[in-house]
């Protein structure tokens, strides 16, 4: 029995982890997405089995090659990840398309893949011929899981992406399941993040301040999740707040699964007061009044939030408010360092404010430590971070047997 990374090895994305015991049972199959390059893939996996533990494109981005390329089995997510996963993926089809470059799989292999979506609750048993797989609520969007598998008299823990904390959105990770092996992200292993009270009571004052200028306060935020955490912490602004967007969807389609949020008549309560954006006048139409704007996308490269930079950029009254990580090389990590924008070729020096907020879903240093002394594994595998080869010989320092694997290697169980 072993277990091999075929993705998210000493790098964030394209996620891919193989438990063989007899059968290939595969946990993620993500894409790593390139600011100016095609998209990476994890290497090829031929599996009997496969487990998606939530619907963000690092980690479901590649699911339909699999289709494509003879899988014939089904995948195994819970209820929520697999309706999240159609927009993610007809959307990342669609742009494809549109920006001229090959993402390898079509709308038609899209939905032949979620043909074969089966849903798994939290804490429900599946039982298998040699296997059985158990998802736990992982605490970073809404529907996210890790998975438990035994196999072969042994446990082995993938926790996906997880948070610890609550966030107004979704209730943290609660549960550890002892396991003999421990494959954990990394993310955020390096820091812990600010207190989450006081960077959102920073936050709403930089809101307020755009506002009470007579301004408009772009918040480009990730669909999934951070999104609808934007609004809930928007709720008594007293200003107009607006959704555009893969949001829109997105958003819609989580308040129909109110048991994976911490409170969905609050959510629900808040959409009732926002306004959601369908189209270009409607958008030159709310940016001549204060008011907040929530648009995808995350990173400041694509979808409405171009249109509202062209139009805001030289406002010196108005913001773009950024409120996660930004990657670099992405235009939302060059307004940040740099205050400029690359418009139709041309860098543009920004006139509006522009600030960083972390408001991330992913658990900072003090949370993974938590997780792993809980779990107590034998062996523990670092993935999904940018110095994972650090954190395991810090872990190894506390008496872990812990591994940062490279992609394709293989070790036994």
């Amino acid at each position: 029995m072993e277990i091999s990374f075929h993705g998210a090895a000493r790098e964030v994305g394209r996620s891919a982890i193989v438990i063989e015991n007899r059968e290939k049972i595969l946990l993620d199959y993500g894409l790593k997405l390139n600011r100016e390059e095609e998209p990476e893939y994890p290497l090829k996996v031929d599996p009997n089995h496969v487990f998606i533990s939530h619907s963000h494109l690092d980690h479901i981005g590649a699911v339909p090659f699999l289709a494509k390329h003879g899988y014939v089995g089904n995948f195994y997510a819970t209820d929520l990840t697999i309706d999240l996963m159609r927009v993610m993926l007809e959307d990342s089809a669609k742009i494809a398309k549109m920006e001229g470059y090959n993402i390898r799989y079509s709308r038609k292999d899209v939905r032949e893949t979620l043909n074969r979506g089966i849903s798994a609750p939290y804490n429900k048993t599946l039982s298998f011929k040699n296997f059985s797989a158990t998802f736990v609520d992982a605490g970073h969007i809404p529907g996210s899981a890790g998975v438990v598998i035994e196999t072969g008299g042994k446990r082995i823990f993938y926790t996906g992406d997880l948070r610890v904390a609550d966030t107004r959105l979704v209730n943290g990770m609660k549960e550890f399941p002892q396991a003999d092996a421990l494959v954990i992200e990394s993310t955020y292993a390096e820091r812990n993040h600010p207190d989450r009270e006081e960077e959102e009571k920073r936050f709403l004052d930089a809101v307020r301040t755009t506002m009470e200028n007579g301004g408009v306060a772009l918040i480009p935020a990730f669909a999934l999740g951070r999104s609808q955490e934007m609004l809930l912490i928007l709720e008594d602004l007293g200003y107009p707040v607006y959704v555009d967007g893969m949001a829109r969807e997105a958003t819609g389609i989580i308040r129909n699964y109110r048991s994976y949020l911490r409170d969905g008549k609050r959510l629900d309560k808040v959409c009732s007061n926002v306004g959601f954006v369908k189209d270009n006048r409607q958008r030159e139409q709310i940016i001549e009044e204060p008011c907040a704007i929530v648009t995808t996308a995350g990173f400041v490269q694509a979808g409405p939030s171009v249109f509202y930079i062209r139009r805001l950029c030289l406002r010196k009254n108005s913001s773009v408010l950024v409120p996660g990580f930004q990657v670099e090389g992405s235009p939302g990590r060059q307004l940040l360092d740099h205050k400029t924008y690359n418009l139709d070729g041309e860098t543009v020096r920004v006139g509006l404010h522009v600030d960083r907020f972390d408001f991330s879903a992913h658990g900072d240093r003090k949370e993974l430590l938590h997780t792993i002394n809980k779990v107590g594994p034998e062996k523990v595998f670092v993935v999904h971070g940018d110095n994972c080869e650090k954190f395991a010989a810090e872990l190894k320092e506390m008496g872990f047997e812990a591994f940062a694997p490279e992609i394709g290697n293989k070790f036994p169980l």
